[in-house]
């Protein structure tokens, strides 16, 4: 019977030895980190109007942007330990600095052709026989405030490392600018998966490296401003917002 004690005291020291060690990943943390950014953004059925033209839509065609370079990101949560080998956390990644802006254009090859003459917009300025042909508008877009919710079920490798996956809703602002025109902002949201590896460096301190693929979705943005000194125009777009990033930092588990 003593002997069976002690089997089982020894069994237990060791269940719990075990688990100890493998739950440095559990709590809360905070991290840092900086790295690559992609946005694209492809706009489609984009019609624009003029003050002449009334219900009259012209086709501005689609066009693709994108835009990449340096970004940064700040993240917590918790995670927890379900198992020996593995964990699940609940987090939010938001990143401050507004993304690189990506250019293109819009256009419309045929013009667009009226009838009778156009009244310019300054006042002073002769009647015009006809507006710009071809007509073609600039446009930028930007991507602002992007921020993520997500869970992350993660696997311990050893006592020091942990691998981990992501996924999780996430949402940004999309500044757009037309040529001639004031920039017009509008509330994107979509999903965002992930995956990532952590290693611990000293006690509560680790280092960790990860990549995000996030797809937000369409909206339609309206817009407006002039062409020129010529005619004023309203201009109405899709915008589909899709963003990937690979990331790398330190952190600190709590």
């Amino acid at each position: 019977m003593n002997k069976l004690s002690v089997i089982l005291s020894a069994a237990l020291v060791l269940a719990v030895s075990s688990a100890s060690a493998q739950s440095q990943f559990e709590g809360y943390y905070g991290q840092l980190g900086v790295g690559y950014s992609s946005v694209t953004s492809s706009v489609s059925n984009s019609n624009l109007t003029t003050a002449q033209s009334g219900a009259t839509q012209y086709g501005m065609g689609s066009t693709s942007n994108s835009a990449s370079g340096i970004n940064s990101a700040f993240a917590g949560g918790y995670t927890w330990i379900l198992a020996p080998k593995f964990t699940v956390g609940l987090g939010v990644d938001y990143q401050p600095i507004a993304g690189h802006a990506a250019t293109g254009s819009l256009s419309n090859s045929t013009g667009l052709a009226t009838s009778a003459p156009i009244t310019p917009a300054c006042t002073f300025c002769a009647p015009v026989a006809k507006t710009v042909t071809p007509s073609s508008i600039s446009s930028s877009s930007q991507q602002t405030n992007a921020y993520a919710l997500y869970v992350a079920p993660g696997y311990v490798i050893d006592d020091d490392s942990l691998v981990y996956g992501k996924l999780g809703y996430a949402g940004t602002q999309i500044k757009t600018t037309l040529s001639g025109g004031s920039a017009q902002s509008a509330n994107y949201k979509g999903y965002l998966v992930g995956i990532g590896y952590k290693q611990i460096i000293s006690g509560g301190l680790y280092g960790f490296v990860e990549g995000n693929y996030t797809a937000y979705g369409s909206q339609t943005q309206n817009a407006s401003g002039s062409l020129g000194n010529v005619t004023t125009y309203n201009i109405s777009t899709t915008n589909k917002v899709s963003s990937y990033n690979t990331m790398i930092g330190v952190g600190y588990k709590f």
